[in-house]
């Protein structure tokens, strides 16, 4: 029965993170605007495009053993869940440029290739190129289209574009789109059906824990639950710091009579940079607080691991900002300037100290 609740959960899994990827593609293109703030559906889209992301490399994987059939079975699943999602994401874009897409005839007057090189924590490097085509498109607001897979044309070549009015996704080449919902969606479940399987599979066949300690039954449950909170939480408070820090600077240098273009100049770039970035991180640590008090509180719906709390607890030291407002160019590290607060405020306490109960 234990195992049979594994199997279930495990199938389960792949269902829930093909589930996220469509709600969250219908929260960018279909979801509230003006009722509730513009960040916080971006920040609840990150959460959970993340929480897809372990679902799909972690979720049913705890069960892996090096034999060709666990080998198998989690490639299939891990595929069939990646293409699902993928056609999740399509199906919903179709309908949305269904409904109200709108189709403008455009000229390339101008074309630009570039790369870019990313790394990412592990120092792994991921190099992609970029068509940027710069397009006269009349009668609609687009002006720019940047692919990634191949350019879109020539310059001066004639292009149809399909772009929504209300600006909620990006402009896409006509040929790029499916043509109707029906195409992503039989694929979708076709992909979704083989990672069920695959994932039911990988819970029967003997295994060693290679991705981490082994979780059953209701303790997957918990556990799961509460990642998935304290993803969303984590998120909505780095992306509404971000949010509140950017609004702030520029309220204030609008309040103040400061031009934008002023931010040009490097010095001022960087020192408006540094009190924003002091001020950014100041409102992290005092939300990230809050986030540990309240994912305490529900310990007995949740799971409040050291693990998890000390994630939350710790989550301005690998986060780096960058602002747009500062021309594209200033990074700020949460971490060390929250390393700079902490140890200013020490310093402050100890010499305040001194000063009343006098040197020992």
């Amino acid at each position: 029965m234990a195992r049979l609740l594994d199997v279930t959960l495990s199938v389960l899994s792949a269902v829930a993170a093909v589930g996220m990827a469509f709600t969250a593609t219908c929260l960018d293109a279909f979801g509230p605007r003006g009722i509730v703030p513009s960040w916080v559906i971006t920040a609840v889209v990150a959460g959970l495009w993340i929480n897809i992301l372990l679902i799909v490399v972690f979720g049913s994987r705890h069960n892996f053993g090096f034999h060709w059939l666990s080998i198998v079975a989690t490639a299939v699943s891990f595929f069939g869940m990646v293409i699902a999602a993928n056609s999740a994401v399509d199906a919903v874009d179709a309908q949305a440029f269904k409904d109200r897409g709108r189709v403008a005839v455009c000229t390339i007057t101008a074309l630009r290739e570039y790369t870019r090189t990313e790394r990412d924590t592990n120092g792994d490097t991921t190099t992609t190129t970029y068509y940027e085509h710069a397009v006269n498109c009349p009668g609609s607001y687009v002006s720019k289209l940047t692919t990634t897979d191949e350019a879109a044309g020539r310059r001066w070549d004639r292009i149809s574009i399909l772009y929504d009015p209300t600006r909620r996704l990006a402009p896409q080449p006509t040929k790029d789109l499916p043509a109707d919902v029906a195409g992503p969606t039989r694929t979708g479940l076709i992909a979704l059906g083989l990672a069920m399987l695959a994932s039911g599979v990988v819970e029967l066949t003997p295994g060693d824990s290679f991705f981490g300690g082994y979780r059953r039954g209701l303790e997957r449950v918990r556990f799961g639950s509460t990642v998935f909170c304290l993803v969303i939480l984590a998120t909505v408070i780095v992306v509404g710091v971000y949010h509140v820090a950017e609004w702030s600077v520029g309220t204030c240098l609008d309040g103040l009579g400061v031009p934008r273009g002023v931010l040009h100049v490097g010095w001022v770039s960087w020192a408006v940079g540094l009190c924003a970035g002091l001020f950014l991180n100041y409102f992290l640590n005092l939300l990230r607080k809050i986030g540990v008090v309240v994912l305490r509180r529900f310990s007995r719906f949740l799971d409040p691991r050291e693990e998890l709390s000390g994630l939350l607890a710790e989550l301005d030291i690998d986060v780096t900002f960058q602002f747009p407002v500062f021309c594209g160019h200033l990074f700020i590290d949460a971490g060390f300037l929250g390393f700079l607060i902490r140890s200013v405020r020490s310093r402050l306490r100890r010499g305040g100290l001194r000063r009343r109960f006098g040197s020992t």
